[in-house]
């Protein structure tokens, strides 16, 4: 880079789409090397509940063009 090109390319999005997409990934199906910060409401729920629940935010992939306008993987919702 000869600090003249610009910044913001198409190539250079979509390889920083591709980063925080990894790395929303690999936190959500590790949970390693970060802080869990849980609702009162998730602290609450008592017995299996709560472990079930983030089994299945580990196992998440259904992203949609709904609900991951960005392709980020950094939202997802379970009932």
């Amino acid at each position: 880079m000869t600090g003249s090109e610009p910044w913001n390319t198409p190539a250079r999005d979509a390889e920083r789409t591709a980063r925080i997409r990894r790395l929303n990934d690999q936190l959500r199906t590790h949970f390693t090397g970060v802080r869990i910060v849980l609702t009162r409401g998730l602290q609450e729920l008592a017995g299996e509940e709560l472990p079930a629940l983030l089994f299945r935010v580990r196992r998440f992939d259904r992203f949609d063009s709904r609900s991951d306008p960005y392709q980020e993987h950094d939202f997802g919702a379970l009932e």
